[in-house]
């Protein structure tokens, strides 16, 4: 049975509320959903249909703005005080017995994160995935925003209802040529897009990332929970970065009776099927989540995942693992030599120098941060040096199997012949003749060194975000460094300051020098593995 309303929120706003229940008149156990991504007309996901079918009623909402809920759309802001009163609703209905258990992926699971710590009691459990409780490090690499994501996706969303907001990205992402990029969507709107601008100015300590009434509300979301949780997360997802950190927050005892799934998906945690790499198990497990509330609710055995643990899939293995804790690694260091050679031996110094122009910046396939333009996954990359914009480094085959877990380290010495740049890592590993991407990360040079003389040597460290992968004998790795990966993360200017609020540009030539930049891979120590499911 379907049932229709408008849900009355502190401020008199109403929103749309649809309700699916059991024929049956009677109490039940309630999963409930909120989203700002409907259509107009109600129509129940396949897992909210699963839930029906198991006996749950679902509460499903549309955000403020968005569908056929009234007031005004703006990313982040309200879902605190809206999800607290859609509670507050919930508990006057006739179907209401006392248990409820939220579900969510990605902003419909922050929608949730962003009230989480206030513990309401008649939450029994939860299931959330691809999100972050940390937003601003979830969008940023270093410092450096993941413009493919968070800049479409809010234009999309920012005043909803109000515009077309399809037709504004038509020239998308030509508009990300636009500077100062932190200005870029103002000619869309006659009052400008103000929260955009602060929004990628601010700094994580600041408003609205930090403290409550925005982004900020979803920080304690796991700190204090009480009730398990199911967290699911990809290794090509843009928010991998804070795995770790999502399943460290939850307190030690509501983290034994929780579960962690790391798959070998990108952001819609299925495994497109134009990927150039076969992966078993491409899709988490269709009923998933009923077992998982079924399991909280009546001891049901779990079929996939298991408490105190994460579960996790290595790419090149075809394997799911499950372990009580990440495992432990030690780094395998990889020298970047003279020749474009990668070799675990340091070889002869020379400089490589390549040329980077932000007006045609560099492009590579796939990898983690790709959304709005840019197809993520394991894509074909581009040939090594294919161009002046970039420096490769190929290893020989592989004598032996290498299996890593874990994040890469990145230790390179550079120059350019600028005040400021940005230097870019992407790692691959080549099977079958196809160069695929593993992992990769930016850093601004003004971000270690924020009064760096043109012409110096500097030391940069930093690492990519986290993987796992099975590299077979026969294997070649590879190494490109450069200074952009245009448009999953902005095109920097060369000019000094904030490479978002930049107005001028201009070409730098950058190098690295060879036998003293290495990479570190977090190789897995064989006594630390997990079990192979």
């Amino acid at each position: 049975m379907l049932k229709q309303t408008m849900v009355a929120m502190r401020d008199g706003v109403r929103l749309f509320t649809w309700c699916l229940i059991p024929d049956e008149p009677g109490q039940y156990p309630i999963a409930f959903f909120r989203t700002p991504y409907d259509e107009k007309r109600p129509v129940p996901s396949e897992r909210e249909e699963a839930l029906h079918r198991a006996g749950y009623a679902v509460v499903h909402q549309c955000c403020r703005g968005t569908s056929r809920s009234e007031g005004v759309h703006v990313p982040f802001q309200g879902e605190r005080e809206d999800g607290l009163d859609t509670l507050a609703w919930i508990r006057e209905q006739s179907f209401y017995r006392g248990e409820v258990y939220v579900f969510g992926e990605s902003y419909n699971s922050f929608v949730h994160l962003a009230y989480l710590d206030t513990c309401p009691e008649d939450i029994k459990g939860a299931m959330l995935w691809v999100m972050p409780t940390n937003m601003y490090r979830g969008l940023t690499l270093n410092g450096v925003w993941k413009q493919d994501v968070l800049f479409p996706w809010y234009i999309l969303e920012y005043h909803k209802n109000e515009r077309d907001t399809p037709a504004l990205l038509e020239n998308y992402p030509a508009i990300l040529r636009k500077r100062p990029l932190c200005r870029m969507f103002d000619s869309l709107y006659p009052a400008g897009c103000p929260e955009f601008e602060q929004m990628v100015l601010a700094g994580e300590e600041e408003h609205p990332w930090s403290g409550y009434g925005s982004a900020g509300d979803a920080l304690e979301g796991l700190k204090k929970l009480k009730v398990p949780i199911l967290l699911m997360e990809g290794w090509y997802n843009f928010y991998i970065g804070q795995v770790e950190s999502l399943w460290a927050q939850l307190p030690e005892e509501t983290r034994s009776r929780s579960a962690l799934l790391i798959g070998p998906w990108d952001h819609s945690c299925q495994v497109d099927e134009s990927w150039d790499i076969s992966l078993p198990y491409a899709s988490a497990p269709a009923d998933l989540m009923v077992n998982w509330f079924d399991h909280l609710r009546l001891g049901t055995k779990l079929r996939f995942v298991r408490e105190g643990h994460l579960t996790y899939y290595t790419l090149g293995s075809g394997s799911w693992e499950q372990a009580g804790q990440f495992p432990k690694t030690v780094p395998q260091a990889w020298f970047l030599n003279g020749g474009g050679v990668l070799s675990q031996e340091s070889d002869k110094t020379e400089w490589r120098t390549w040329r980077y122009d932000p007006a045609v910046p560099t492009h590579f396939n796939g990898g983690a941060n790709g959304f709005g333009s840019v197809k993520s996954g394991v894509r074909e990359d581009r040939e090594p040096d294919s161009g002046e914009d970039l420096v490769s480094f190929v290893s020989d085959p592989l004598e032996q199997e290498l299996r890593i877990i874990g994040r890469i380290g990145i230790e390179l010495t550079v120059r350019s012949d600028c005040r400021d740049t940005a230097f870019f890592v992407r790692v691959d590993v080549q099977k079958g003749g196809k160069f695929l991407p593993v992992q990769e990360s930016i850093i601004a040079l003004s971000t270690l060194y924020p009064d760096y003389t043109p012409g110096e040597e500097a030391r940069i460290t930093i690492s990519t975000e986290p993987t796992s992968w099975l590299f077979s004998r026969g294997d070649r790795l590879r190494v490109d460094v450069a200074s952009a990966n245009w448009p999953v993360y902005p095109a920097h200017g060369n000019v000094a300051g904030n490479m978002v609020s930049a107005t001028d540009q201009r070409v730098a030539h950058n190098a690295v020098k060879t036998a003293c930049s290495r990479i570190l891979l977090p190789v897995s120590a064989a006594a630390n593995q997990g079990e192979t499911l």
